[in-house]
């Protein structure tokens, strides 16, 4: 098991369970002065001299969280808990076996014959739900190698990402990291809310994927492609196709040899995919970096005009 800060840079710690019993231990491997007993789906820590710390420790699905005791009530009236600086994620790629693979094997044999050839493919996840937000929407409507490079300047520069931390940025300095003023405007109004309590994001992962498409919707800047991204890779929803996501179309193009995907043809292949459009995603995106080799797009070439429209745009946003 390995830790992370809630900013998702990882933590110089180890820990090793034997039976009910989990220990820390630094990378030197000297032994930290904590020991936690698991007992049904509480988590206990103890200091060396046996005396309880006053912590609580939830679960959700691979993720263990720590919290302070303390508490204090928002002005939406809910009681806010504040996290420790400590998160373990026991795995930080989306999580899908040979189960999946084989249904999409049997369903789709073009898909299959991909699937064969690159084997299992490790899609990074953000475990940490604003994190993850922070992350989509920096990642609209750019090329994923820009996307890439500013996600690393925002995360060397914050080294976490919290609403407290945006908060405490000007708009001019997250614009710094190399996105634009509106998209610094959008984190910061979603990281205002967050923090009055008018929106309790941890509250998505109990949603079914139309609510947390709604939900996350009602936010300025945050469309329907925005939501996708963040229930694929961070809720890791196991069904998530977007139809606004260009490398998705791409990928579609070159495995089936479309010049087009119009809606209709989408919905189609969206149903073969079902209930596994999520795995399905990971190939499709593999497939338009160009990881297969022989592939081509056969989108119509577009003629070039001195005024025209920059390519390497990566989805749309729609709401």
């Amino acid at each position: 098991m390995t830790a992370f800060r809630s900013g998702c840079t990882r933590l110089s710690l180890i820990f090793t369970s034997n039976r009910d019993t989990l220990t820390a231990f630094r990378l030197d491997s000297t032994r930290l002065p904590l020991i936690f007993t698991f007992h049904r789906d509480t988590l206990t820590a103890f200091r060396s001299d046996c005396t309880r710390l006053p912590h609580l420790f939830t679960f959700h699905r691979d993720t263990l969280t720590a919290f302070q005791s303390g508490s204090t009530i928002n002005k939406a009236g809910k009681t806010n808990r504040y996290p420790l600086q400590k998160k373990t994620n026991m795995n930080r790629f989306f999580k899908y076996d040979e189960k999946h693979l084989a249904y999409l094997k049997r369903k789709d044999k073009r898909l299959g014959e991909v699937i064969d050839k690159l084997g299992m493919i490790q899609r990074r996840i953000i475990p940490d739900l604003f994190c993850a937000l922070v992350h989509s929407i920096i990642g609209q409507q750019i090329s994923t190698k820009a996307h890439e490079s500013i996600w690393r300047k925002m995360n060397d520069g914050l080294g976490e990402i919290t609403p407290e931390k945006i908060l405490a940025m000007s708009r001019d300095e997250l614009q710094s990291f190399g996105i634009t003023f509106k998209k610094a405007d959008y984190i910061r109004a979603a990281a205002q809310k967050i923090e009055s309590g008018e929106l309790d994001i941890n509250a998505l992962n109990e949603m079914s994927d139309e609510e947390v498409c709604r939900r996350l919707s009602e936010l300025d800047g945050v469309g329907v492609w925005t939501a996708e991204m963040l229930m694929l890779h961070s809720l890791q929803r196991p069904d998530i196709l977007s139809y606004g996501d260009l490398g998705i179309q791409r990928g579609m193009r070159m495995l089936y040899h479309h010049r087009k995907i119009t809606r209709d043809l989408f919905e189609r292949y969206r149903r073969r995919y079902t209930p596994y459009g999520s795995v399905a995603s990971i190939y499709l995106w593999a497939v338009s970096a160009g990881d297969v080799e022989g592939m081509k797009d056969y989108a119509p070439k577009k003629t070039t005009k001195k005024s025209g429209a920059k390519n390497g745009k990566t989805n749309t946003n729609k709401k």
